[in-house]
């Protein structure tokens, strides 16, 4: 019939595989894969390699994504490498600039406070030269005001 399959028909003895026999008495029909069978000094041998179906893209399992590789050619390596030295070079030119601003910004503030300490300081000096010396100063009888006592009764009410 096939390489798996033995029919036997009004046998009657012993059927031999793996290291065991059974006795058998009648009309059989043996299906047997990997092994091999003595029946009656006779051996029947069935090798079968079977292999996995590939299953239907519906049923596929998702590819792994953990070793991807992307080859880059020479020309595009050394073109990522220009790029990047580009942009080094904007950044750096972008900090340099950003700390001109900050010194310039820092020099205009320190100008304005020692200006302004300056003025503030010439203020005082002028002040002090248009005031009289407070420690001598003389206050005279017609500086003193002059007050009159009136006795009306309108004048009562203070």
């Amino acid at each position: 019939m096939s390489n798996d399959l033995i029919f036997l028909n009004q046998y009657q003895g012993f059927v031999k595989f793996e290291n065991e026999s059974i006795e058998i008495n009648g009309t059989y029909l043996i299906k047997h894969v990997n092994t091999t069978i003595e029946v009656g000094n006779k051996f029947y041998f069935s090798k079968d390699i079977t292999g996995k179906k590939p299953l239907p893209a519906i049923l596929q399992p998702m590819a792994e994504h953990k070793k991807i590789e992307e080859m880059l050619s020479l020309k595009s390596i050394k073109e990522l490498q220009t790029n990047e030295l580009r942009e080094l070079g904007i950044l750096k030119n972008r900090n340099q600039l950003y700390f001109a601003i900050n010194v310039i910004s820092i020099g205009i503030i320190i100008v304005v406070i020692i200006s302004t300490m300056l003025k503030l300081r010439f203020l005082r000096k002028i002040n002090k030269e248009k005031l009289p010396n407070r420690n001598t100063i003389e206050i005279g009888v017609e500086d003193v005001p002059k007050f009159y006592v009136n006795s009306s009764i309108e004048d009562a009410r203070f």
